[in-house]
């Protein structure tokens, strides 16, 4: 009986012995630092860091100033559990191996890397296949939660925007066709003697009275959209014949909105 307790304890003493190697071996991340220029037309610039604190692993990241998520906060900082310290090693393994690889995709966008290690320094300058874990995925790995409640954040000043838009909006404009940088302003005024106006309806509807002035009129809908700004969108209109062909009936128009308030709505064409 003696002998049997012996093996069991050297056994269970064994296998916690390993599980602790093994829990061990699941912390080890090297802290590191991303630097990304990354774009086409506009360049962004992201800096990834992951670092340890109190024997705790955190990732940091610092928001382009123009990019939608620096509207929440542009910094944010996450605590690094399990799943993600994996996420982080496979970056590095795929990125370590596109270092080593001609992998130069033909594309006009900048892909500008460089991870910073405490010993090292790898660097990665061409546009590359990174097999759905480039650095977009890892941050939207590390950050789920960030990235919910910025939809939050955003889906409620969406919310916001749509509840001050609808309604019936007046306008007594001329101009029969609007170009990129070009100004129309509305107002909300029920007693108005403008025969000209936009209605802006539950679901997105969207409807316009003149087509004389500005023809949107097979347009039904609109999309609010924004980051450094906030985009509305006023979709094409489509018809369909007795046969069931659908064409395009209008095209749509983009806006930015400049200023929009109870009674007012300030929109410049982009």
């Amino acid at each position: 009986m003696r002998i049997f307790i012996i093996i069991k304890l050297t056994f269970l003493l064994f296998g916690v012995k390993v599980l602790a190697q093994h829990n061990v071996k699941e912390k080890q991340l090297t802290p590191f630092t991303i630097i990304l220029n990354y774009g086409d037309e506009s360049i962004n610039s992201y800096k990834l860091r992951v670092f340890e604190k109190k024997k705790q692993l955190f990732a940091e990241i610092r928001n382009p100033e123009n990019s939608p998520e620096s509207k929440l906060n542009s910094i944010w900082t996450t605590k690094l559990d399990k799943r993600k310290i994996r996420e982080c090693k496979n970056f590095i393994q795929v990125f370590k191996s596109l270092v080593k690889s001609d992998c130069e995709l033909r594309t006009s966008a900048l892909s500008d890397f460089t991870i910073y290690f405490p010993n090292d320094t790898l660097k990665l300058s061409t546009y590359c296949y990174w097999d759905n874990l480039d650095f977009f995925e890892l941050r939207q790995s590390l950050f789920v939660e960030k990235f919910k409640e910025y939809e939050r954040v955003k889906q409620e000043k969406i919310n916001h925007i749509n509840s001050l838009l609808k309604g019936k909006w007046y306008y007594n404009s001329p101009i029969k066709k609007l170009e990129e940088g070009d100004f129309l302003t509305l107002t909300k005024n029920n007693s108005s003697n403008y025969d000209s106006f936009w209605v802006f309806g539950n679901q997105n509807s969207f409807e316009n009275s003149n087509n004389e002035t500005i023809n949107l009129k097979d347009s039904k809908d609109y999309q609010l959209d924004f980051d450094k700004d906030i985009y509305l969108n006023i979709e094409g209109g489509y018809i369909t014949d007795k046969e069931g062909n659908i064409y395009v009936g209008n095209d749509g128009i983009n806006f930015i909105i400049e200023k929009l308030s109870e009674s007012e709505l300030k929109l410049k064409v982009y």
